[in-house]
């Protein structure tokens, strides 16, 4: 059976802690950006093809992006180009962060259990985050358009991940709910969440074959008892003293 106490009080713990955490006046989103911006540049320093990535904080009017200006080496005598955008880090990686840490902290745990929990989930997810920064990074370097080159390609290898991995936000809540499903749940809770789902599936089957056993019962003597008219009575077939059946009917 569902504790609804236990549901209850996760959901309560699980806003209350995702509120504080997202709200500006934490201002854990400037934190993070600025973590965002160190790792980043640590990342992606030589990059792409050996040339250099420098990620920075832009205004405090755009509190949520960050620019992204990226040189790829060139040759001696090559002019050099660079290649500027913006990242979001509000819904790149901020988003998916706490959701995964609210998850975290709202799941019944040991403290013990809850620190190492989010200090692996937290450095699993910002590599998640750190690996879409560099597909975006890998993508525009290879759709901007360069010196001499008026049409640059619309598609390349990297469209399709862009698009459905680095883009999107839904791949960072899907990846959030793993982790933390991975991070949260020891052996213990997997066999207790392994035995509840076999329950389930063994009662699923107990139903359908109950639903087979009544569509298939076969129309046998009770029907054809309710057939016969009420002013008939079938009396019981009995053997005589000479052998012979007598049966009769009134």
């Amino acid at each position: 059976m569902i504790n609804f106490k236990s549901v209850i009080k996760f959901v309560t713990l699980f806003v209350i802690a995702y509120i504080i955490l997202l709200i500006p006046q934490t201002k854990i989103n400037k934190v993070y950006q600025e973590l965002f911006c160190v790792i980043g540049n640590k990342l992606f320093h030589h990059f792409p093809n050996d040339g250099t990535t420098v990620l920075k904080i832009k205004s405090s009017e755009e509190k949520s992006f960050v620019s992204v200006a990226s040189t790829p080496k060139v040759k001696p005598f090559e002019k050099t180009y660079i290649r500027k955008f913006t990242i979001n880090t509000y819904s790149t990686g901020f988003l998916h962060t706490i959701f995964f840490l609210s998850l975290v902290i709202a799941t019944q745990l040991s403290w013990k259990r809850k620190i190492i929990a989010l200090s692996i989930g937290f450095f699993i997810i910002t590599c998640f985050v750190m690996l879409k920064v560099r597909l975006m990074i890998l993508y525009v370097d290879a759709t901007s358009a360069i010196f001499g080159v008026t049409n640059p390609p619309t598609i390349t290898p990297y469209s399709f991940w862009y698009k459905y991995f680095a883009e999107p936000m839904t791949p960072g809540y899907s990846f959030a709910i793993i982790l933390w499903l991975c991070v949260s749940i020891g052996k213990k809770e997997w066999l207790q969440l392994n035995g509840i789902i076999s329950q389930m599936i063994s009662n699923n089957k107990i139903k359908q074959k109950k639903q087979v056993y009544q569509t298939n019962i076969p129309q046998g003597k009770d029907k054809q008892q309710k057939n016969i008219p009420q002013h008939v009575k079938i009396k019981n077939t009995s053997i005589s003293s000479h052998g012979e059946k007598k049966s009769g009917m009134e």
